[in-house]
């Protein structure tokens, strides 16, 4: 029982306590469930306040957004609602101003039937209608200030309606330069009787200015070498280079006669000089060859010694410039002589070709030309006969003497010629490219040789076979071709002696002839031999005839390609048995014309690539530098032969004097010039339809890669870009010999050193002389004066030229007037430029000078007695000369012997 209440007790206090324990807990859950309610229910109230509060903060944004939008709307409203205002009030004035000239219209329309009548009846234009015309000049003035308003309007059109009009209102008023430069050439061209019909109808000047201007233009074209044109060209450059082209041609032998009111009569179309540094300017004429005051019989007896001693000449010479950086710029004359009979030496023309390079640093007097005014003279241009061509190659090979003057090269490492660089910048004598393209032509129509590629041997075929280039092959072609063909009629009637068709020419060296005889080249006998021969010629002719061919790395591929099949051939000859090189091979004119030009084109992307870092560089464009890379005017003497064409259609005749040649120059570069600033302003300028194409080439714009390709000489450094200049060389050569090899089966090319010439730098001189680098070149120096004792002249050459010129002077001297030599040689170290005289002609007997000089010239001999009389005397005064010059000597020993005494002296007294 006791236990029992215990365990009661105890059971009820631990169920007290666990009711306790349990209602405690409840609490403090109750406590906790209100607590985090009480908390979750403050947090939704803060977030509810929170967004209320970011709620109403948007709205209020996008209220201001809209507010803002409203009103921007409404400004663009009221701006459209101006707008079309304006437009409406525009469109008022319009309506009124198309009202007002629709008035005014009529108005000018029936003023224009009253002025009719006026003039009609008295021949004047009435006064009222001179308002309207000044209108007129006016709105025409305003097009012409604001050429880019009207870019449809070309400049050139523009002005002859000004001029037009203007010569309505005012007659005498001033004329443009464009249309006096238009004037003088259409005057030229139409003849002045009806050249005054059209400038009554254009307002073109009349007679007198006509007769003024061409006055000015003779007095520019000088007898001889003119000084003022090769200045206004250097005052007129903008960062150009030019070639001298240079040509002769043939003239009639008549002695002419001029009068100049200051120094009096002297003869014309007597020979000048064999060397250059004699040549005398026209305002020395009457010091080289003065016609003396003596009676007719003389007077005929002087004519005929002049004939006799071979001083009056049957050619003339003629130089010019060619813009190499602008194919569109005219050639302009620069010198025009009677050119001697005898003693022109290869020595004389490189002497030409250095006192053009000074002369484009320096003026005749000795000042030198300003930076801006330098004309960079680039190469020296002439056809590839006799002398031009020995010229060309002794300035393409080094020279002992020039390099230790200080000469610089440029070139490959593996050439034999090179640019020289006398002054800063590489000059070269380089051929013309249609000389060489009718010299190719000739070369296979010659029916005296037979250009052998190969024979096979006897043993291993039944009958040999040969491999010769024909012309033969080309007649079958066009046989088979039928009226296919017919473009091959010019190249097929061909002349040896008379044939000068550049034309015909390109179609027999054309791609589309070499693809015609691929087609039969299995059924045409020696078509394989012809195919390689036009391949080889085409590729040395077609990158510098046509100036789109490709990238200069492209041009020197084609170039070193037929170059290859050349050397290959010749080889071949040289080493065949039985095969001579007259016989059986192109000529060696041919020959080294084609080595000169194919090494001098590489040399000429050599030089430009050099300009870059030379003083003459801060005036080129890219522009520039990518028409200059064109070889089309580099190779070209065309500016020559195209004047002296000019001048046979101009005179009528094949044959012509120089003096009927010098007279008309004048009239030629006046027409030259008219045309290029037409084209300049805009006007179309016809061209023959026959050099259509050519000259559309020429014309084309440069392609987008070409230019990147110019781009990258920023990028390249010299070595490189000798390198990659390299690397072409070598893949012509491969191509070159792979084309010999496919179009001669059985054919295996030797090693390249048994064809190719050593190479120029195995010569330690040459290697140092060579520009490796842009510091190579000589930046401080200009080009030197050939007439200077210090200039590297060819010594044997010198020797052998002066020896001609002595014969020369004595010729003159015996058979001319005694002062022939003496005057000119006196003339050569300096010279005057001022303006030359007005010549006229004299009359003998009220004959023209020329009629009877002519028929003096053409008759009679020369009395042997006279000659040798006054040879006699010539002899006795050169003796007597030669005695006092023996005597001066003396003495000037003995002047020099008591200097020497005195000197001693003098060192005695100071000890």
């Amino acid at each position: 029982v006791g236990h029992g209440f215990e365990l009661n007790d105890a059971g009820l206090s631990h169920a007290e306590d666990l009711r306790a324990t349990d209602v405690g807990h409840g609490f403090e859950l109750n406590d906790a469930g209100l607590s985090h309610a009480e908390d979750l229910r403050a947090t939704h109230v803060g977030h509810g306040f929170e967004l209320n509060d970011a709620g109403l903060s948007h709205a209020e944004d996008l209220r201001a957004m809209a507010v803002e939008h409203s009103f921007e709307l409404n400004q663009k409203e009221a701006q459209l609602e101006a707008l079309n205002d304006e437009f409406w009030q525009r469109e008022l004035e319009w309506s009124k101003e198309r009202e007002d000239l629709k008035a005014e219209l009529e108005q000018a329309r029936q003023e224009g039937a009253a002025a009719a009548a006026h003039i009609n009846q008295h021949g004047t234009v009435p006064a009222e209608v001179k308002p309207t015309l000044r209108s007129l000049v006016a709105m025409a003035q305003a097009v012409e200030a604001d050429p880019d308003g009207f870019a449809n309007v070309p400049r050139g059109k523009v002005v002859f309606l000004l001029n037009m009009l203007q010569k309505l209102e005012k007659p005498k008023g001033k004329v443009d330069p464009l249309v006096k430069e238009v004037a003088t050439h259409y005057a030229g061209v139409l003849g002045m009787q009806e050249y005054l019909t059209l400038a009554d109808i254009l307002g073109f000047p009349k007679e007198t200015f006509i007769k003024l201007q061409r006055r000015a233009g003779r007095r520019l074209v000088w007898y001889g070498r003119s000084p003022e044109v090769f200045n206004q060209v250097s005052l007129e450059n903008e960062g150009d280079w030019y070639v001298i082209a240079a040509d002769g041609t043939r003239t009639i032998r008549r002695v002419g006669v001029q009068v100049s009111p200051e120094t009096g009569a002297f003869f014309t179309n007597v020979a000048f000089c064999p060397d250059p540094r004699h040549h005398p300017l026209q305002t020395e004429l009457h010091l080289h060859q003065p016609v003396p005051k003596i009676d007719f019989h003389d007077f005929v007896e002087q004519i005929q010694g002049l004939q006799k001693g071979g001083l009056v000449p049957s050619s003339m010479n003629l130089s010019g410039l060619n813009n190499q950086s602008n194919q569109w710029k005219p050639f302009v004359t620069v010198e025009c002589y009677p050119l001697a009979n005898q003693g022109y030496k290869a020595y004389h023309v490189r002497i030409a070709f250095a006192q053009w390079r000074w002369r484009g640093f320096y003026f005749d007097d000795g000042s030198e030309r300003r930076q801006e005014h330098i004309l960079k003279i680039v190469a020296y241009a002439t056809d590839c006969c006799g002398n031009e061509l020995a010229a060309m190659i002794a300035e393409g090979k080094p020279s002992k003497v020039e390099i230790t003057w200080g000469v610089k090269l440029v070139g490959l490492k593996s050439g034999t010629f090179f640019a020289k660089c006398f002054s800063y910048s590489g000059t070269m004598h380089v051929p013309d490219n249609d000389h060489d393209t009718r010299t190719g032509m000739r070369a296979l129509h010659n029916s005296r040789t037979a250009i052998t590629y190969w024979i096979s041997p006897a043993e291993q075929l039944a009958e040999s076979v040969h491999h010769v280039a024909s012309w033969a092959v080309i007649a079958d072609l066009r046989d088979l071709l039928g009226d296919a063909g017919r473009y091959l009629g010019t190249v097929i009637d061909y002349s040896t002696f008379c044939e000068q068709s550049s034309d015909a020419a390109e179609r027999l060296f054309s791609e589309r002839l070499r693809t015609q005889l691929y087609l039969y080249k299995d059924s045409l006998p020696n078509c394989g031999g012809t195919i390689l021969f036009l391949e080889a010629i085409a590729a040395v002719v077609e990158p510098v005839r046509n100036p789109q061919f490709g990238t200069p790395f492209e041009c020197a591929e084609s170039l070193w390609k037929g170059l290859t099949i050349i050397r290959l051939q010749r080889w071949y000859v040289k080493t065949t048995r039985g095969l001579t090189l007259d016989e059986h091979s192109i000529s060696l004119q041919f020959y080294n014309t084609t080595e000169v030009k194919v090494q001098h084109a590489v040399n000429f992307y050599l030089v430009n690539f050099l300009d870059q870092f030379t003083p003459f560089a801060t005036r080129q464009t890219i522009e520039q530098m990518v028409r200059r890379n064109s070889l089309r005017k580099l190779f070209d003497t065309r500016g020559c032969e195209s004047t002296f064409s000019w001048l046979r259609g101009e005179l009528q005749s094949v044959n012509f004097t120089f003096d009927e040649a010098y007279s008309k120059l004048a009239a030629n570069q006046q027409s030259a010039r008219a045309k290029a600033k037409l084209r300049e302003a805009g006007i179309r300028v016809e061209v023959p339809k026959n050099k259509a194409k050519t000259w559309g080439t020429i014309d084309a714009v440069i392609t987008p890669q070409y230019k990147a390709f110019f781009e990258l000489y920023y990028t390249w450094t010299y070595a490189e870009y000798m390198e990659k200049h390299e690397q072409c060389r070598l893949k012509g050569r491969a191509a070159g010999i792979a084309l010999y090899e496919k179009l001669v089966p059985g054919f295996k090319a030797p090693s390249p050193d048994q064809f190719e010439p050593a190479p120029a730098c195995n010569d330690v001189l040459v290697a140092a002389a060579l520009v490796t680098k842009p510091e190579d070149l000589p930046l401080d120096r200009k080009a030197p004066d050939p007439r200077s004792e210090s200039y590297p002249h060819d010594k044997q050459g010198a020797a052998a030229a002066e020896v001609e010129v002595q014969k020369w002077e004595a010729q003159a001297a015996v058979f001319g007037s005694p002062s022939v030599a003496q005057a000119a040689i006196a003339m050569a170290p300096s010279v005057s430029i001022t303006s030359p005289p007005i010549c006229t002609n004299i009359n003998i007997n009220g004959k023209s000078a020329s009629a009877t000089i002519a028929a003096i010239a053409g008759s009679g001999e020369v009395v042997a007695e006279v000659m040798a009389d006054a040879a006699i005397t010539e002899v006795e005064r050169l003796e007597a000369a030669l005695a006092a010059a023996k005597e001066e000597v003396e003495a000037a020993r003995g002047g020099v012997q008591e200097a020497e005494a005195l000197a001693d002296a003098l060192a005695q007294f100071q000890l």
